[in-house]
Formats: C-alpha cells, structure tokens, sequence
C-alpha cells in the first residue's frame, strides 16, 4: 500500500512538473496541447508531445492555433495575414471621391471612403443638385446625403500569402442610405377660354411659388474599386433598392369650370418628375411601384 501511494504520488509530481515545463497550446475549438514546441513555421507549429517514447514530432497548422504559452511564460499569438491591420501600415485608408458624371446633369457628388479594419470601410457621400442653374431660379436645387457600410470580398481561397493588395481594392457589397430635400419654384397661371369670342387669355396668379420634394432610398449596390500607386483609385458600381419622394400633386392642371384651369410652370411641386432626371443621379419608379436604381463611376485620391 505504501508503494501504491508512492507510485500515485510520483504521477502527480511528474504531471505538475512536466506542466510547467512544458509549452501549453491553445486551439481555436478550445483544445489544449500539453509539449515542447520545437519549431514554428510561415504555415506550422511544430512540438514534441509530453509522453513521447518515440521522440516523434506533431505539426499543427497555424491557421488552427489561438496562441501558445510556453514554459518561460511568453506568449504567442498569430494573426491572420489577411485581417492583421499592421500588414497593411503603408496603406492611406482615406479615400476622397468625384463621380464624374455628375457634372453633367449639373449637379457634384463627392464622397468619402474610411478604412477601419481589413475588409470593411464607411462611405459618406453629399450629392450637390442644380450646380449652374440651368433653368435659371427655376432650377431645382437641394442635396442628398448618403451613406453605408462597405464589405471589401475575401478570397475563396486563402493560403499564407494571401492579402488585399491594398485595403480599399477589389470587389465590394455595400447597402447605402440616401435621403435629402430638393426645393423648385414654379408659377401659377390662370387660363381663361371664351367661347363667345372663341379668344383665351392667360393670367399669372402666382409667381416663383416654392416646392420642397423629399427623398429617401434604401440601395444594396456591387462595385470594384481599383487602387493605384496608393493614391488615385477608380470606382465603379451599381445599386438597386427601394425609394420614394414626397409627391404633393399629381398633376399639373386645375380645371376650374369648363373654360377655366389653372396650371403650374415648370414641373409645379413634382419637379423631379417633370425634369430629367440625370440632374439627380438616380431614378425612383412610380409610387406604386417604388424601385430605384443608380450608376455610378468615381475618381479618388487617398489620404493617409
């Protein structure tokens, strides 16, 4: 009995001594590997584990490893290469944007891109409408705010030298928030028939009469950004969703008896229905069928 409770106690000590000489692995899925590291490699980790008659050597792959302790109390970590933000400390991750299209609906869209971790960035945009006034002070003007998160694609496949070859390049999602006010004014006329005289005369009730239109839009766009030299990149996407604007008339006209009706100048309260549309960068559909679609092609330069 006395030997049996020797032996038990030789295990015991044994165990407690070879824990703390031993270096301790923590896994991913929570396992813990008791041995000595001999190696660690770009891929693998290699050790020796703690009963080892055979001298024999393990290899784990990195990728599957959280950190290791070793004996002398340092610790380990590894990161992955695609998401480990020091890999990318030469990166400027402030993107300044112009979609150069705007201009010719008269209108400058601007936006700006931030960085925050590998594969994920915020845009916000401010999109300028009526820049020039084309129509004069009836050309409606506003501006529409934007803004989302953007979702940079990982590779299918991933090996040790996998990375972004620049945080902001490549193939994206991003849903986007867009909503702003544009303001028009427009006249009211008075038109009068006759039909004694068979003559019609026209009559200005109201002049330069003010209409604010709102907007609001929920789009999931797809796009590729392109970096060069860390400086300029060049942006191209597409984005379909959901919009709608405050429509407060329907129609133009107001008949007022059978020779009387007024109507209003220049897109009366519906501007964006009366207007071309390329001034403001997007289309909405009907109310009763609300979709809304965007294309967009934008020039940047980065910022560290």
């Amino acid at each position: 009995m006395k030997n049996l409770f020797l032996a038990l106690g030789l295990m015991i000590g044994l165990s407690a001594y070879s824990q703390n000489v031993s270096d301790t692995i923590y896994k991913k899925n929570k396992e813990v590997v008791l041995g000595k590291v001999t190696e660690i490699g770009l891929d693998e980790v290699k050790y020796k584990p703690i009963v080892n008659p055979n001298d024999i050597v393990l290899v784990l792959e990195k990728t599957d490893i959280l950190k290791i302790v070793f004996a002398s109390g340092l610790v380990q970590t590894f990161a992955d290469p695609i998401r480990d933000k020091s890999v990318y400390a030469d990166n400027h991750n402030y993107n300044i944007k112009f979609n150069f299209l705007s201009p010719m609906g008269h209108r400058l869209h601007l936006n700006v891109e931030k960085s925050f971790r590998p594969g994920l960035s915020y845009e916000l945009g401010l999109n300028m409408i009526g820049l020039g006034k084309p129509e004069g002070i009836k050309t409606p003007i506003g501006a529409i705010f934007n803004g989302g998160i953007r979702m940079y694609r990982l590779p299918d496949m991933k090996s040790r030298s996998d990375r972004y070859s620049h945080l902001m390049n490549g193939s994206y999602f991003q849903p986007t928030v867009s909503f702003g006010m544009v303001q028009n004014r427009y006249d009211v006329w008075e038109s009068n028939y006759n039909p004694i005289t068979g003559m019609s005369s026209q009559k200005l009730i109201e002049e330069n009469k003010r209409a604010n239109t709102n907007f609001f839009m929920f789009t999931l766009n797809i796009g590729k950004q392109y970096i060069f030299a860390n400086r300029i990149s060049f942006d191209i996407s597409g984005g379909i969703g959901m919009g709608t604007y405050s429509r407060q008339s329907e129609n133009y006209y107001t008949y007022l008896s059978s020779y009387v009706y007024q109507y209003e100048s220049n897109g009366g309260q519906n501007a964006y229905d009366y207007y071309d549309k390329t001034r403001y960068g997007f289309q909405i559909g009907a109310q009763s069928f609300p979709l809304c679609g965007n294309l967009q092609f934008k020039l940047g330069y980065l910022l560290k």
